[in-house]
């Protein structure tokens, strides 16, 4: 990773999903349905642990403390 950034050198798609830095790769007619899909699951999923894991991802993007997820959700 740290080579990539370093170097600056330009990757194909097909590299970029072989070392996990693309999820996949589409043709521009299924860009927009791919979008939609994912955009339909992620909204059909529980908001506070979207929220929560959002959170989780940047905050050890950042190499900042993660906070325990249970603490930021209200149990009912």
């Amino acid at each position: 990773m740290k080579e990539m950034i370093l170097t600056c050198r330009h990757y194909t798609a097909n590299e970029l999903l072989s070392v996990g830095m693309l999820n996949q790769i589409v043709t521009r007619e299924q860009l927009l349905p791919t979008v939609f899909e994912l955009a339909h699951s992620l909204a059909n999923k529980n908001s506070n642990a979207v929220m929560v894991s959002k959170a989780t991802v940047n905050t050890v993007s950042l190499n900042q403390v993660v906070l325990r997820p249970d603490l930021l959700l209200t149990r009912e």
